[in-house]
């Protein structure tokens, strides 16, 4: 797989996939086509049309919208995909909407879940010590 090619074609967006590597820190809005994979650390917003991983040393914070997130390492901020998987050793401290979410054992989310059903949404709380007893409705 190579980065620059002196070729005219353009890759399949489905089979492309983008690789920040260990050591590589990105700050701002990365906009991807395909997959991405980060092994470095990237804070802001990433939007893929496609799914992301987060590999065992990758860390990131900030706002995901993607098809697929599978966390290895560290996240932390808000995700937005259809299916989010946290595999062993894998963090999320923050908010998932998603369609489907799945935990391996010995993976790690602190924050709140909302489940995407159509239009509407399903709201399923994750104990944090950050939550706050809801206030008396008036």
């Amino acid at each position: 797989m190579g980065l620059f090619s002196k070729s005219d074609s353009t890759p399949s967006s489905s089979n492309s996939t983008t690789i920040i590597a260990h050591g590589t820190k990105i700050e701002g809005k990365i906009l991807v086509q395909g997959k991405l994979h980060i092994d470095g650390y990237v804070e802001g917003k990433i939007e893929i049309d496609n799914s992301l991983s987060i590999g065992k040393k990758g860390g990131a914070k900030g706002e995901v919208f993607a098809k697929k997130v599978m966390v290895s390492g560290f996240f932390e901020g808000s995700i937005e995909s259809d299916v989010v998987e946290i595999v062993s050793g894998g963090k999320i401290v923050g908010k998932i909407v998603c369609e489907d979410l799945i935990i391996e054992q010995k993976g790690i989310f602190i924050g709140e879940s909302l489940r995407k059903n159509g239009s509407s949404i399903d709201t399923k709380k994750v104990n944090s010590p950050e939550q706050k007893p809801e206030q008396n409705a008036k």
